[in-house]
């Protein structure tokens, strides 16, 4: 499911980068995945599950680029 959420998530940055010119989209470092009840975060060769009502996604952002 990794696989096809990176791939979906390229799609659309390849697309902006090309229409715009903005860069900054790729390489891409992490995914979120939302369900109804959880969270699923991955960054950087880490990842966790939470859930969804009590997960900050900022801290988990900062967390996640704190063990670069």
């Amino acid at each position: 499911m990794c696989a096809a959420n990176m791939a979906i998530y390229r799609m659309p940055a390849t697309g902006w980068t090309t229409l715009t010119g903005q860069q900054g989209f790729l390489p891409e470092r992490g995914f979120a995945f939302v369900t109804l009840d959880h969270v699923i975060m991955g960054m950087n060769g880490n990842a966790i599950l939470a859930h969804r009502r009590d997960f900050d996604y900022d801290a988990a952002y900062q967390r996640f680029n704190a063990t670069v």
